[in-house]
């Protein structure tokens, strides 16, 4: 569940990045009149948001369950801890590298 609201809030935010109907107008450089993003903008922008975070954050106490079940397959305390620490950081490194890559594509 956790990891299905982070999917949804990660694809929202890639939506945002991508599609110009989901992105404010640009504004021109020196110029003091923008236009402000419209309800529906925002309201796709805070939802992606509001779901990665929902997702992630219980995605965290889930995970350490998961990762438990996994590592059954080892005989050895040791390799367990090993391979829920290992588990875990690859979790969220790869949730970091993801929001950075849509905050890069943001920027372009």
């Amino acid at each position: 569940m956790a990891i299905d609201l982070s999917t949804q809030g990660t694809v929202l935010l890639a939506l945002t990045a991508s599609l110009n109907s989901l992105r404010p107008p640009q504004c021109e450089i020196g110029s003091g009149l923008c236009k402000s993003p419209s309800k529906l903008q925002f309201a796709v922008l805070y939802g992606g948001l509001a779901l990665g975070c929902i997702g992630l954050g219980g995605g965290r106490f889930t995970l350490g369950t998961m990762g438990a079940k996994s590592a059954n397959q080892f005989n050895k305390q040791k390799d367990q801890g090993i391979f829920i620490d290992w588990y875990l950081f690859a979790f969220y490194v790869s949730s970091v590298k993801i929001i950075k890559m849509v905050v890069v594509a943001l920027q372009i």
